[in-house]
């Protein structure tokens, strides 16, 4: 990009966040369905929707993500169990800490149970109000929770196959498919999950 593009492209951003301001094609999802492997075409369930969403809204999406990992990172507001979408965490994490926790049962003779929780269509599910009352409860306010308010409502998706493209449908709740903002509000969502029990230990991802 030329400084020319680049200066208008930071007004935009700017303007977007102070006016929390979003342009109604940001607000929309074009879901290609795609066939998982070793899976039937007649069953709606053996496809994997990929969405496609605006590159502007991504780009505005990360800098709002930053902000939000910045805030929630130094105040100690995400779960401390949570490893999924925190800098410098991974899967890895996990895997160690319960490898960790059989091996010292291991040694005291005793045994351990792991129970794993698969939470279906997890970002489809998410009820937004419940998301934007979390944020509020744990400091998120002014133009964050308001521009995040204004992503979040009046969405829309449609379904392309081929060269087809269905009638747009309103999304009422979740957060979007595809989105750069979607895995650190999901986090919020789940910051309040229950991590203080005895002799349980709680592992996000």
């Amino acid at each position: 990009l030329s400084s020319a593009n680049k200066k208008s492209l930071q007004h935009l951003m700017n303007v977007s966040f102070k006016n929390a301001f979003i342009p109604s094609i940001w607000k929309e999802s074009i879901i290609i369905p795609l066939l998982k492997p070793g899976k039937t075409e007649e069953d709606p369930n053996s496809y994997r929707p990929v969405a496609l969403t605006s590159c502007l809204s991504k780009a505005m999406e990360r800098l709002i993500a930053n902000r939000l990992h910045w805030f929630l990172e130094t105040k100690s507001k995400i779960n401390i169990d949570q490893a999924g979408f925190r800098r410098g965490c991974s899967t890895m994490d996990h895997i160690i800490r319960l490898e960790s926790a059989i091996k010292s049962s291991f040694s005291k003779k005793c045994s351990t149970v792991a129970v794993y929780l698969d939470i279906s269509k997890a970002y489809d599910s998410v009820w937004t109000q419940g998301l934007l009352y979390k944020m509020a409860e744990l400091g998120i306010t002014g133009h964050i929770l308001t521009w995040t308010k204004n992503f979040l409502t009046g969405r829309t998706m449609s379904v392309r196959i081929g060269n087809q493209l269905s009638t747009a449908k309103e999304v009422e709740n979740g957060v979007p498919q595809g989105a750069a903002l979607s895995p650190i509000l999901f986090n919020i969502m789940l910051s309040d999950f229950p991590n203080h029990r005895p002799n349980i230990k709680t592992m996000l991802f």
